[in-house]
Parts: C-alpha cells; structure tokens; sequence
C-alpha cells in the first residue's frame, strides 16, 4: 500500500500560534521598555524633591538659601574656601544666581553649602572643575537611560519665555560633559504628566526648548511640541 507523502508546511492554527508568540514577546519588550522608562523617571522625580527637602531643611537651620548665603564663610571657615582661595558666601538676594566672579558662583554654592551643613551626604567642590563637573561640582543622573546630564540650581529659568524664579535644571549647559538637553517632548511631557500637570510652564515641573518652540508653544497655551521627537526639552524643578 502507497501512503501519501504528508505535507510538512505549518498550517494556518500552527502560524495563528507563531504570531500570536511573537505579538507577546514584543508587546513584552516595549511594555518592559515602558516600565524601565517610568522607574527611571520615577526615581528621577524622588531625587529633586530629595533635593528640595533638603533645601527647606537648610533654610530651617540657617534662615538662609544654600548657595545664596551671605555668612556661610563664618560657619565653615576652613572648609569653604575654593581652589582660588575665595570665600563661598552668596550675596543674599534670595535667587540662586549664576555669576562669572568665583565667590559668588551660588549654582555650585548651593551643593557645597548643603554638604558643609551634613544635610546632604556627599561633598562638592564648590566651583567649576572641567575634568569632573558632574560629581565634583554638581551632582548627576542618567536621564531614561540615554544620557548623562547635570543637575544644577538656578534662578532664570529663560529669558525667552518669561520663566522665572529658583529651580534645579535637567542639565546644566556643560555639554563636553553633560548634556544640557534632556528629554523629547513626548517623554518631558510623560513626566510632566506623571508628577504635576502636563503644562510646559505651570505647576512644579517646567519644560522649554533650547530654540523656540521645539519643545513647546508655552507662549500659546503651554503645549508639549509631541510632533517633535527629537530630544528638544530642558526640564526644571521648581524649588519656589
């Protein structure tokens, strides 16, 4: 008796099968890519209200800002002093400023003082350093994942947008160092999102572009630019 030779080919239930796998394996993948994105993110947001905390902490005992404290000489007067040998004190105005004199660069003040002071474990320099500004002058962190980048005070958020007031900046401008632009605006505002209120230039988390509007129409209603998926947004805490 002849058998017919039996067709090895899968069948329609045998591919169904194989699909229905692969659809799982990639709905697993970027699901997995997904919740990566929003621990990182999360623990991002921990880390600036950490910040804050210990901000209000040092205001508490000083009656001061760290970095914008006039007398922090008079407290630690052998530990203050930078590499040039000039005092660390602030000028008092209540802004956490950015200045080009070495006594009164208050956005790597701010670190120091907050070390001196034991509210913060780790210690800064106090100054700009171009082999190490991330963690000697400024902490850092990893933003998604993707890039290094600052994390440094400041006042002026931008001038452009007419955002203003104290705030720790995603990126501190270094950029052979650290990346000064950290997010897409599809990720700034899943973060803006997640943690206040969706809008570029309210609430605690702020957002802009480093041109105008490439991360958001904050001067028309405050909308994320989702159109764009290049990483176009530089990303503030607000401290105030």
């Amino acid at each position: 008796m002849k058998y017919k030779k039996r067709n090895t080919g899968f069948t329609l239930i045998e591919l169904s099968i194989v699909l229905v796998i692969i659809s799982l394996i990639v709905g697993g993948v970027i699901g997995g890519k997904a919740l990566i994105r929003s621990s990182e993110a999360l623990k991002l947001v921990q880390q600036l209200q950490s910040y804050q905390t210990a901000l209000k902490i040092f205001q508490l005992q000083y009656d001061a800002l760290p970095g914008d404290m006039i007398d922090a000489q008079d407290f630690w007067p052998n530990d203050c002093l930078d590499h040039n040998g000039d005092l660390c004190n602030g000028d008092g105005n209540n802004r956490i400023e950015v200045k080009s004199n070495g006594s009164n660069m208050e956005h790597f003040r701010f670190w120091q003082h907050l070390g001196l002071a034991e509210i913060l474990p780790e210690k800064y320099t106090g100054y700009y350093v171009w082999s190490k500004t991330c963690d000697g002058g400024l902490p850092c962190n990893k933003i998604l994942s993707e890039k290094r980048v600052c994390i440094a005070p400041g006042y002026v958020i931008n001038e452009y947008y007419k955002l203003f007031g104290n705030h720790l900046k995603l990126g501190a401008g270094y950029s052979f160092l650290c990346h000064s632009i950290a997010y897409t605006p599809q990720n700034a505002k899943m973060l803006d999102l997640k943690f206040d209120d969706g809008l570029a230039n309210k609430g605690r988390i702020r957002s802009w572009g480093s041109y105008p509007y490439s991360c958001a129409t904050v001067r028309l209603g405050n909308v994320y630019k989702l159109t764009n998926t290049d990483v176009a947004c530089i990303m503030g805490y607000m401290l105030d």
